[in-house]
C-alpha cells in the first residue's frame, strides 16, 4: 500500500512539474504585442471613434519651434471628411469638419484684434467660443520636412467640449473648421496602415 500511494504521489509530482514547464514555454512563445497609438497612423488606417469605423486617407503634422501636432484626415460611411488632430502627450483629440470661414462672421480685423488683446470670443450656431491658443506654425503635408507657413487660432466653448479652428496661410486665405473634443479613450485603432496587398497612392 505504502509503495502504490509513493507512486501515486511520483506521479502527481511530475504532472505538476509538467504543467508548469508546459505553461512556462506557452508564455515565452506567445507572440508579444503592443497597444497602438495615434501616432503610428499611416493612411490605410481604420480607427473607431465612438463606435464608428473610418479610413485614414492622410496624415500631416504641424511643427512650432519645439511643438508639434499631427492630424489626420478621415472618411466615414457617409463620406463625409473629417480631420482628426493631437499631441503625443495630450489625452484629448479633436475631431472637426472643415467648414465656410465666411461662416463664423469673422474678419480678417477681427483676428488682428485677437491677436493685439491676446483674447477674444464670437458666437457661432448659438455657441460662444473663446480665444484659446494662437501662433505661427508650419504645415507639414503628409509629413514633408519643409513645411508651409501658416497662423492659426483655436477656439472652445464655456464646456471645452466643443472647437473651432481658424488657419490663415501665407497667401492670406482662411480655412475653418468646426467639431469636438474626443478622449483618447474613446479611440480603438482597428489597424495603423494599409496591408501589404493594398496599393495606397
Amino acid at each position: 500500500m505504502l509503495t502504490f500511494l509513493i507512486i501515486v504521489a511520483i506521479v502527481i509530482i511530475a504532472i505538476l512539474i509538467w504543467s508548469l514547464i508546459k505553461q512556462k514555454k506557452e508564455k515565452q512563445e506567445k507572440p508579444k504585442t503592443s497597444k497602438l497609438s495615434l501616432d503610428d497612423l499611416r493612411p490605410g488606417g481604420i480607427i473607431s471613434i465612438t463606435g464608428t469605423d473610418y479610413l485614414v486617407e492622410e496624415r500631416n503634422r504641424y511643427s512650432a519651434g519645439d511643438s508639434e501636432w499631427f492630424e489626420v484626415k478621415l472618411t466615414g460611411d457617409a463620406s463625409e471628411t473629417w480631420w482628426l488632430s493631437w499631441e503625443s502627450d495630450d489625452e484629448q483629440v479633436s475631431l472637426t469638419m472643415e467648414i465656410e470661414f465666411r461662416g463664423l462672421g469673422l474678419t480678417p480685423g477681427d483676428f488682428e484684434t485677437f491677436d493685439e488683446e491676446g483674447q477674444g470670443e464670437f458666437e457661432y450656431e448659438n455657441v460662444t467660443y473663446h480665444l484659446s491658443e494662437w501662433g505661427e506654425a508650419r504645415y507639414h503635408r503628409q509629413d514633408e520636412p519643409v513645411g508651409d507657413e501658416m497662423y492659426y487660432w483655436d477656439f472652445y466653448d464655456d464646456d471645452g467640449v466643443n472647437t473651432v479652428g481658424v488657419v490663415q496661410w501665407a497667401s492670406g486665405a482662411y480655412n475653418a473648421y468646426a467639431g469636438g473634443v474626443v478622449s483618447k479613450r474613446h479611440i480603438d485603432i482597428l489597424r495603423a496602415e494599409a496591408e501589404e496587398e493594398e496599393e495606397w497612392t
